[in-house]
C-alpha cells in the first residue's frame, strides 16, 4: 500500500499546539527525542483515532501512546570496557550532556565498564550544562586530558559531546562518540590521522526502531 509520509519540524514547546491542529487528519505521529516526552501530556486522549509514538521518551503511555526506549546502559558499558581496554595512561573520562535519563545511563555505565576492564583506571566524568555549549564542552576537555592525562573520551551530550571528543583528538586523545558514527560525521574531511584516533561510536539505531513502529500500524 502506499501512504502519505511526511516530515515536520515542530519544536517540542510547540508540539502539543501541533498535535492538536495536525492531529485529527493524521494516522500515526513518530516523536523522536526525549524532550517530546509530554508532548502527548494532555493531547493523546482527545485523539483518539491516532497512534503517537515517542521515541528515546515515555511519558503517560498506554492508550492510543507507544513508547520506544532504548537500553542505553548496555552500548555504555561496552564503550566503557574498550575504553579500560586500550587506555596507555590508565585515565579515562566521559563527557556528558545535560543529566537527563538517557545521558545518566550511559555515563554510569560507561564508567561501571571502564573499571570492569581496568580496575586500577581513574575514570572521570563531567556533565555540562547544555547539549550545544562548545566552549563548557572545550574547557572540560581541556582539564580531563591536559589535566588529568585522560587518554579516551566518551562524548554522549549531542553537539557539545562531539565538541569535547574533538577537542580531546587535538589534545592527543582517542574517542568514542556517540548517536552517529561520528568517524563520518564529526571526523568527516579530517586527515586518516587524525581519524585514527575515532575507536568506535554508540549509535542507537533510531532508524530501525521507527521502521518497526511504523510498520505496527500501517
Amino acid at each position: 500500500a502506499t501512504h502519505d509520509v511526511r516530515h515536520h519540524a515542530v519544536q517540542p514547546d510547540d508540539c502539543a499546539r501541533w498535535l492538536a491542529a495536525t492531529g485529527p487528519m493524521l494516522h500515526l505521529v513518530v516523536l523522536v527525542g526525549f524532550r517530546y516526552g509530554k508532548c502527548t501530556e494532555g493531547i493523546a486522549a482527545s485523539l483518539p483515532s491516532l497512534w503517537i509514538v515517542t521515541v528515546d521518551a515515555c511519558h503517560l503511555p498506554g492508550g492510543n501512546v507507544v513508547c520506544v526506549l532504548f537500553s542505553d546502559e548496555q552500548p555504555g558499558f561496552v564503550a566503557g570496557y574498550l575504553a579500560g581496554l586500550v587506555t596507555s595512561s590508565r585515565t579515562v573520562a566521559v563527557v556528558g550532556g545535560i543529566p537527563t535519563p538517557q545521558v545518566q545511563k550511559l555515563f554510569n555505565a560507561f564508567i561501571l565498564g571502564a573499571r570492569a576492564a581496568c580496575p586500577e583506571c581513574y575514570v572521570e566524568g563531567v556533565c555540562v550544562d547544555s547539549f550545544f555549549n562548545a566552549t563548557n564542552a572545550l574547557a572540560v576537555t581541556d582539564y580531563l586530558v591536559g589535566s588529568l592525562g585522560a587518554d579516551v573520551v566518551f562524548g554522549c551530550g549531542g553537539l557539545t559531546g562531539s565538541f569535547a571528543i574533538a577537542h580531546a583528538v587535538s589534545l592527543g586523545a582517542r574517542v568514542i562518540g556517540f548517536d552517529a558514527d561520528e568517524y563520518f560525521t564529526t571526523f568527516a574531511g579530517a586527515s586518516p590521522t587524525v581519524r585514527d584516533h575515532v575507536l568506535t561510536s554508540v549509535v542507537k539505531r533510531v532508524d530501525i526502531a521507527v521502521q518497526l513502529a511504523v510498520s505496527m500500524f500501517l
